[in-house]
């Protein structure tokens, strides 16, 4: 069950309609649950088991727009995590959402940390 987090710069968030957050939402969760499923019944995903959270960058941080995933370490994701992360990052990078506020180029630096962590999961 991964988590996906992202981070924006002030006022990002705020400038997009619920109709585009939406969609981004919809979009990242299916890149992920595209890019990580494994194939196997351990790691086999769909985009309702895939968490999303906003966040704000502080003042300092600005001009970043930061997605950081953290999904369980299956030898499957191991064996080609950056091939599957770049299957995250490229339709991320047209994505009308990542488009800089006002602009269709440039000043956001865009980043896609995937994280494969050892864990266990149990609902109570």
């Amino acid at each position: 069950m991964p988590d996906i987090n992202v981070k924006l710069p002030p006022g990002y968030l705020d400038a997009k309609n619920d109709t585009q957050k939406n969609n981004f939402v919809r979009d990242l969760k299916g890149y992920v649950a595209a890019a990580l499923d494994t194939g196997t019944a351990e790691g086999r995903l769909n985009v309702d088991e895939i968490d999303l959270e906003f966040g704000t960058l502080g003042p300092y941080q600005g001009g970043r727009f930061r997605v950081t995933i953290v999904a369980n370490n299956y030898p499957e994701r191991a064996a080609n995590l950056e091939e599957r992360r770049q299957k995250i990052v490229c339709p991320l990078q047209i994505h009308p959402f990542v488009t800089p506020l006002g602009s269709t180029t440039g000043e956001l630096t865009r980043s896609v940390w995937v994280q494969l962590v050892e864990g266990a999961y149990g609902e109570f």
